[in-house]
């Protein structure tokens, strides 16, 4: 597994190093060829959603140069007057269709925070999935400086378990009109690298590295009682850190429709989410959220 898994970093960096279409394209074929391989030998879903990583990281980077090559056209749209001793190479020479085209230009224009988040936090990753960012689909959240904040039945619930919330790392001052932390942390404080106390509330960033580093704060900060809000995103490392180190967690029974800056419910987002709990209020927790979800005592 190891070895395996040291063979995707690789080929992770070799996608960021690539500047040739042609080279790229190879290493995402070569990814599909993998995952395809890796379903039908019915190999572990982390080994499969890392082939599936590159290849979509492949596409984005493919699409990135083709945006930056002005004349990545069909063969029949060459232009031979002008080519007299220098071919215009086309996406047929390349050995891309037009729809790959559109697709992977379309990948590249999304945000790098928005295709990180999707990287992130889907337990399946594909291309028609990613695409749907590009069309303004909710995929995550964070009570930081985005655009959706946590409805306001959970941090209701929050407090009437802590009793109050101390602390929020990671806000935003609009954020904190609902969450209603005595003290917080903006983006620009850096709630990790500060230190936390108290009863504290969590809805972090999920883009990485943010959501790994906050999930390691999480485990080695000093407070009284944590109660976090996160995606139910259980293959991923940072979310079973999170949960060894909780006392209990419950996971919703339905996706929560996040409030934007307006206090307009937004449109169900692509993932489900689970709220974790680390502190001594435990059959209050219970209580509480066993009519919204499947509560759990980790073993």
């Amino acid at each position: 597994m190891n070895m395996q898994l040291e063979k995707w970093d690789k080929m992770k960096s070799a996608v960021a190093e690539c500047h040739s279409v042609d080279e790229i394209t190879l290493i995402r074929n070569k990814a599909e060829a993998y995952r395809y391989a890796l379903k039908q030998a019915k190999e572990s879903p982390e080994v499969i959603r890392k082939a599936e990583e590159i290849k979509l990281r492949a596409e984005r980077r493919a699409g990135e140069l083709l945006k930056e090559t002005p004349k990545a056209r069909g063969a029949a749209e060459k232009d031979w007057n002008k080519t007299q001793s220098h071919d215009v190479t086309t996406l047929d020479d390349m050995g891309i269709t037009k729809n790959q085209s559109s697709k992977w230009q379309k990948i590249a224009s999304i945000p790098e925070e928005k295709f990180e988040n999707y990287i992130a936090i889907e337990k399946e990753l594909s291309t028609s999935g990613v695409l749907r960012i590009s069309k303004n689909v909710h995929v995550s959240n964070n009570s930081g400086e985005n655009e959706w904040y946590t409805p306001p039945f959970i941090i209701e619930s929050a407090k009437s378990i802590m009793g109050d919330i101390d602390l929020d790392p990671a806000s935003s001052k609009l954020a904190n009109e609902t969450v209603g932390a005595k003290e917080f942390y903006t983006i620009e404080d850096d709630g990790i690298k500060k230190d936390w106390h108290g009863r504290v509330w969590l809805n972090p960033p999920y883009s990485q590295p943010d959501i790994s580093n906050f999930a390691k704060a999480v485990t080695s900060k000093k407070y009284d009682e944590i109660m976090i809000l996160v995606n139910n995103a259980t293959e991923t490392d940072w979310f079973r850190m999170m949960a060894e180190a909780s006392k209990v967690i419950c996971f919703i029974n339905k996706r929560l429709k996040f409030i934007d800056r307006d206090g307009n419910p937004s449109g169900a987002p692509l993932q489900g989410q689970a709220i974790i709990y680390k502190g001594s209020n435990i059959d209050s927790f219970i209580e509480k959220f066993k009519e919204n979800g499947l509560c759990m005592i980790p073993a």
